[in-house]
């Protein structure tokens, strides 16, 4: 009996790497830039809600470009009746590509309040044409998957398995155990991003923190914390890409 709960906790957990697996997919977002001359010289957003509303989105700039002046790859916008505008580096190069987060322009560019943005574009200067411009959301970014975790190996061998809560030594329930639990959706525990669901946004956020890629806020870590173990790691991730499969559904512990 314990044995099947092993394999049954370790196919959940597989299934959890395979989740991020389709995660890392790319699906870009079609028509946010328009090659407003048609001579790739000037693209403009078409988008304006969807492209600040990512600031982690990255603009990937493919590009042509004898020259190797440090600027010429100018993002542009209208804000509030004035410009602010950034000249991004991009080396010489035939069909090379730059890439730049929506929080990258943001910040170089000074703009305080994107809501007040009318009008945007990306353009080449001193004979850097620009062939293409693609915008990627976070969750087009690849996900690097756990490693070196043995989630699907058989087990061969009985093994001793601490009891939980809701299970005595002897087989028998302890129906305490399930009076102390709560749903994990009434405590905010899994809901990482704190936008009211757990999904696989919350997921991406927790598998690029253990990875390193991007560091969790301390609230964040808090909530992405699912198991209660104090550490932020792969078995938070499998369990939350579980809850999100329906295959396991997170509790905590009430207070």
């Amino acid at each position: 009996m314990k044995n099947s709960k092993i394999v049954a906790a370790m196919a959940a957990a597989s299934m959890a790497v395979s989740m991020l697996s389709m995660m890392a997919s790319a699906a870009e977002v079609e028509d946010m830039f328009e090659d407003a001359n048609g001579d790739g010289s000037e693209w403009v957003i078409t988008d304006f809600d969807t492209f600040f509303e990512n600031p982690e989105a990255v603009v990937v700039v493919t590009y042509t470009d004898s020259n190797d002046n440090w600027g010429d790859i100018g993002v542009g916008f209208s804000v509030d009746n004035g410009w602010k505008s950034w000249a991004a580096t991009n080396p010489a190069g035939e069909d090379a590509t730059v890439e730049f987060t929506v929080a990258d322009i943001i910040e170089n560019a000074a703009i305080e309040d994107t809501s007040s943005a009318t009008f945007g574009k990306i353009e080449g200067y001193n004979g850097c044409v620009i062939s293409s411009v693609v915008f990627k959301t976070p969750d087009d970014e690849p996900v690097d998957e756990p490693v070196d975790e043995p989630v699907d190996e058989p087990v061969d061998e009985p093994v001793d398995v601490v009891p939980t809560d809701a299970e005595t030594t002897d087989g028998e329930t302890d129906t305490t155990g399930d009076q102390d639990t709560t749903d994990a959706e009434t405590t905010g525990v899994g809901d990482v991003n704190g936008d009211g669901k757990i999904n696989v946004t919350d997921v991406s956020k927790v598998a690029a923190h253990v990875k390193g890629v991007k560091a969790l806020t301390t609230d964040e870590q808090d909530r992405a914390d699912v198991n209660g173990d104090g550490k932020v790691n792969v078995t938070d991730v499998s369990l939350l890409a579980a809850h999100v499969k329906n295959v396991k559904k997170l509790a905590v512990k009430a207070n």
